[in-house]
């Protein structure tokens, strides 16, 4: 499995390195909540505190880098602000463009008479079970795909601890009264002024708390701390839903699309089981009792919102229904996903472990990609025998540049390379056969590596020599200072020549192109430097004979480049302003920047 470098915000979600994943998590909150304050009150949703284990280290222990992504990703869901009409979870700046466009909006048309005050805002009520607000088109149903779920937690936990289950049919009567209408009816009415426990808010929505069902209340309206009692009249939403539901993964999709997307699902749900443990599998639901389904409501070219809801309850009850189980807890989860829940469980009994530890789940598609016995890195199956004839050779010039003792064993290119012509020979590839050649190049590599002779590391062969000079383990009277700095130079040199101005490096075609731009460059740039820290302006006669008597002859030695580059940057350095306190050199228009504080001034 290949290493994740990545960690997850348990805020916004996002993927930061373990650098600046610190950084982010000092603002992140603070910048969360002072965006949700732009949104209406019913509405916001702050940040989570911060989780109790410390940030993992991506390097070390990659279980617990897992672990905590996991848990992040899952907190920043929780967190997102949820859509009052269809409950998806946004970021606090989307929310409200999508409230504007959400297909479940309902199509209302609503009016407050009072004396000079008029408002139109959106009718909502509140879930007696969870405590969300809901739109009026889809209370019903929320409150009985709520209720089950309440129902089903309830009966995973122990019978002392259980609360009692509310009376659904009481809070589905209840919402039926608040509108003022039938059960089965969808006619134009009006409220009803007294109802148990139903308040119009601030923001004008309306809220039922089924929770205080059998306390008369009336219909009331705040406006600055004033109740005042408004006329509310109400057209019932004539807009129809239409989106269904998927029965094997639960996602939403909408009429043209829901069937085509059941195939292909149902071909990736069966390639993702064959890759779990056959405990945590769940059962393959049937796409033909669910594509009869859709058919059948899309028979008659009429969809009718009764419909939609029956097919969106049925689907989600299937897809709850093929979630694999906690022994412990009854909580449902992904067949992935229970493996690490099993872990940590909070109601698994002392002294029980889970039956499969989390890394025994198998990733569901393993990357093709082979690595290079040599380098160690990976190359895709088109590559990796085109590369391994390159990395041959450029790791013979590496070695040839390092001293004897430092020198790696050269890899035999011809057993590398008989390795991957036998797996492609028959032209399928298997996953077995890619994880053993990926086991066998790591491990050449590796023994291939120098090991420093004190704490037994391993390192590339260039690396080496500057290990040995700080390693923690090396003798106090050991000497590694004359073996390091006799290390050779690399064997060719860049043809690039060093401008005497800036101290930058130019081609052989650019350079006195360069040289002259940059000279008008410098002697504008030293005007508006004070007279004191101004650099000699450079001879630019000089520096261009000297590159026009190199280019000369038409060939341009090793010995001329090396020579110019030498001289050019000594020239720059010598003209660059010092420091009179440290004696520090810098460029004209930073010396003042340091002046004011650097450490040696009195």
């Amino acid at each position: 499995m290949a290493a994740i470098h990545t960690l997850y915000c348990y805020v916004c979600g996002g993927a930061y390195g373990p650098t600046s994943i610190r950084k982010h998590l000092e603002t992140c909150a603070w910048k969360w909540n002072d965006a949700q304050k732009h949104l209406p009150s019913r509405l916001q949703n702050q940040a989570p505190s911060q989780p109790k284990v410390p940030i993992p280290d991506t390097t070390l222990d990659q279980r617990a880098v897992k672990q905590w992504n996991d848990s992040a990703l899952s907190l920043s869901r929780m967190t997102r602000n949820l859509c009052p009409y269809c409950e998806h979870g946004f970021a606090s700046d989307k929310l409200l463009q999508h409230m504007k466009d959400c297909s479940f909006k309902p199509d209302l048309t609503r009016e407050l008479v009072r004396t000079q005050y008029v408002e139109d805002t959106p009718v909502m009520f509140m879930c007696g079970i969870c405590g969300r607000e809901i739109g009026v088109d889809n209370i019903k149903s929320h409150m009985n795909m709520c209720f089950d779920d309440f129902r089903n937690d309830q009966n995973a936990i122990d019978e002392q601890y259980r609360a009692p289950l509310p009376d659904l049919e009481a809070m589905l009567k209840q919402v039926d009264q608040a509108l003022n209408i039938a059960p089965s009816s969808q006619t134009t009415s009006s409220f009803e002024r007294s109802f148990g426990g139903a308040t119009l808010s601030g923001t004008g929505s309306l809220t039922v708390n089924t929770r205080d069902i059998g306390s008369p209340a009336i219909v009331q309206r705040s406006f600055g701390g004033v109740t005042q009692e408004p006329e509310i009249k109400i057209r019932a939403s004539t807009s129809t839903p239409t989106m269904f539901v998927c029965g094997i993964c639960g996602r939403e999709y909408g009429t043209a699309s829901i069937e085509r997307h059941l195939k292909s699902c149902i071909k990736q749900f069966k390639n993702d089981q064959k890759q779990v443990e056959a405990q945590y599998r769940r059962k393959i639901p049937d796409l033909d009792t669910l594509l009869k389904q859709i058919e059948d409501i899309k028979s008659d070219g009429k969809i009718t919102k009764a419909e939609i809801e029956a097919q969106r309850l049925s689907a989600t009850q299937a897809w709850k229904d093929s979630l694999a189980k906690c022994q412990w807890c009854g909580r449902t989860f992904e067949s992935d996903r229970l493996p690490a829940h099993l872990k940590g469980c909070d109601k698994r009994p002392s002294g029980v472990t889970a039956t499969k530890p989390p890394e025994t789940v198998k990733i569901a598609a393993a990357p093709q990609l082979f690595v290079c016995g040599i380098c160690g890195r990976e190359y895709g199956t088109m590559s990796i025998e085109r590369h391994l004839k390159n990395c041959l050779e450029q790791f013979r010039n590496d070695q040839k540049a390092i001293e004897p003792q430092y020198r790696r064993k050269e890899p035999n290119l011809d057993s590398l390379l008989a390795e991957i012509a036998a797996i492609k020979e028959d032209g399928v590839i298997s996953k077995s056969e890619i994880e053993d050649q990926r086991e066998n190049a790591q491990k050449i590599w590796k023994d291939s590596l120098a090991q420093c002779q004190w704490c037994g590391k391993t390192f590339e062969s260039e690396k080496l020599p500057s290990h040995l000079q700080g390693c923690s383990k090396r003798p106090k009277d050991a000497d590694t200072l004359a073996q390091t700095s006799s290390l050779k130079k690399p064997v060719d040199p860049p043809s690039m020549f060093v401008c005497g101005i800036c101290g930058r490096e130019y081609g052989t075609a650019s350079i006195e192109r360069h040289l002259k731009s940059c000279f008008e460059q410098f002697t504008n740039d030293q005007r508006l430097v004070a007279a004191q820290y101004r650099r000699p302006i450079p001879n630019l006669d000089k520096l261009l004979d000297e590159i026009a008597q190199i280019k000369a002859d038409g060939k341009i030695t090793k010995q001329e480049f090396g020579d110019q580059r030498t001289s050019a940057q000594q020239y720059w350095k010598d003209n660059l302003a010092k420091c009179p306190y440290c004696g520090k050199s810098f460029e004209s228009e930073k010396l003042a920047s340091h002046l004011k504080g650097c450490s040696s001034r009195k």
